[in-house]
């Protein structure tokens, strides 16, 4: 059984230098490149906008978009759903549902390669450092690669 393996870069600088519109580009690309073994999920946030500001929602929409790409996934969101039915995303302990699954999520591919995306960590208002300890745990599961790129 292969190790799962998950890529990090993290791509810094001042406001308006286009970092956006760079992970736009490296998601398309990324897309065009996927081989049956690679997954990609991404998530943007904003800080003015709550339903896309906080921890909570960031790993709703990673966990979406893996499920998307392989069903076999679902059943690690729909046990947690049927104990707690719409609650287990919207309630004081959404976080600790969702970050248990998205990691069960994420073991449970073993083997595969994934590529995680988030834009605008900063902007990442709610919980961002129950994220961050969740990325870097995730790092610490699974095999880590990672580099910086300053723009």
């Amino acid at each position: 059984m292969s190790a799962t393996s998950v890529e990090c870069i993290w791509i810094m600088g001042d406001p308006s230098k286009g970092k956006t519109m760079l992970l736009c580009g490296i998601i398309d690309e990324l897309k065009n490149q996927l081989s049956e073994r690679e997954m990609l999920s991404y998530s943007f946030c904003q800080a003015n906008d709550m339903r896309i500001s906080g921890a909570t929602a960031v790993l709703r929409v990673l966990m979406l978009l893996l499920v998307n790409q392989q069903p076999s996934l679902a059943p690690h969101i729909q046990e947690e759903y049927d104990r707690s039915a719409k609650t287990l995303f919207e309630d004081e302990n959404a976080w600790v549902a969702l970050s248990n699954m998205c990691s069960n999520m994420l073991q449970d591919s073993s083997g595969r390669r994934f590529y995680l995306i988030i834009d605008a960590l900063d902007e990442c208002v709610v919980d961002t450092k129950n994220l961050l300890d969740f990325l870097g745990q995730t790092s610490q599961s699974t095999i880590y690669q990672g580099a910086t790129m300053q723009i």
